[in-house]
């Protein structure tokens, strides 16, 4: 069995090396048991200490994004199964930017290729990025063109896009200061921003619950704490479009167009904002304007 090398880090947002052990949980491709604290500062809660930059790296690699590395979630090539998420995801975008038609578009560690195709199918002139050998295969046989390069790959310097969306990524990030903030250089003016990711709060709340993945998984969110994220970046949050990713969107019933159920599911989504924000659906990003509320 080869070895990993650890590291010990400070807290991303503030820089505190004060924190509290909120969880531990044995890695499932490193044997070793990973500890998730929370800042004391801030409350940023990440996996501390953590596999080093270079072990990171080497996660990801085909057996990886063949679905045998530490996530076995992981299949590019499996069944079309998250198309109603997809579709949410374009709607929600549709909402914050008026239309996707026309609209410059990049999915961050865009996998499979398969929300690009979809955007780009409501008339977006939609790309994605990613580094990944296999994924970039995949992206070629759909037709779904993409960036070749590494996120902060300077052959993206000059690229410039109306929304940015970066799905399931931002937990894997060893930096999210850093990786929030090359977003927003890739982001036009008024540019909109769309984060995908698990909520801490929901997720601790789940024994056993796989989306603890220690290895790779190495920051968790909530609400409150990404639009924290998103001001320090220098982006304005967007509390007002519908986050169709919300559970509460997935777990009432009714048509996905029906006003009743968007109204309801509105309703819940401030409620929730102003008595459990923890819990509450995740908000949106802009380069620019004023703040919604």
């Amino acid at each position: 069995m080869r070895g990993y090398e650890f590291t010990r880090v400070r807290c991303d947002y503030c820089g505190s090396n004060e924190q509290d052990v909120v969880a531990r949980k044995r890695g499932a491709q490193v044997s070793s048991e990973f500890t998730i604290v929370r800042c004391r500062g801030c409350g940023f809660i990440f996996v501390n200490p953590r596999l080093c930059d270079r072990d990171i790296a080497g996660l990801y690699d085909d057996e990886y994004y063949a679905g045998h590395g530490f996530d076995r979630t992981i299949a590019y090539e499996s069944a079309d199964k998250d198309e109603t998420k997809r579709a949410d995801i374009a709607a929600m975008l549709a909402e914050a930017a008026g239309s996707l038609r026309g609209k410059r578009c990049l999915d961050v560690g865009c996998g499979n290729g398969l929300l690009v195709a979809e955007l780009r199918q409501r008339e977006a002139d939609a790309w994605g990025q990613d580094s990944s050998a296999a994924a970039l295969a995949i992206c070629r046989d759909r037709g779904v063109p993409v960036f070749p390069h590494g996120l902060f790959d300077p052959r993206l310097n000059g690229q410039r896009f109306d929304i940015v969306t970066a799905i399931e990524v931002i937990e894997h990030v060893t930096s999210p200061t850093q990786f929030l903030a090359r977003l927003r250089e890739l982001l036009a003016p008024n540019g909109i921003l769309f984060i995908g990711t698990g909520s801490w709060e929901l997720v601790r709340r789940q024994p056993g619950t796989p989306y603890l993945m220690p290895e790779g998984h190495i920051g968790y969110f909530t609400p409150p704490l990404l639009a924290r994220f998103f001001q320090k970046a220098g982006l304005t949050v967007d509390w007002q479009t519908l986050n169709r990713t919300w559970i509460g969107w997935r777990i009432i019933p009714g048509r996905p167009d029906s006003r009743l159920r968007e109204t309801v599911v509105r309703t819940m989504a401030a409620f929730a904002r102003s008595v459990i924000p923890s819990v509450g659906p995740f908000p949106l990003a802009r380069l620019s304007g004023s703040p919604t509320q």
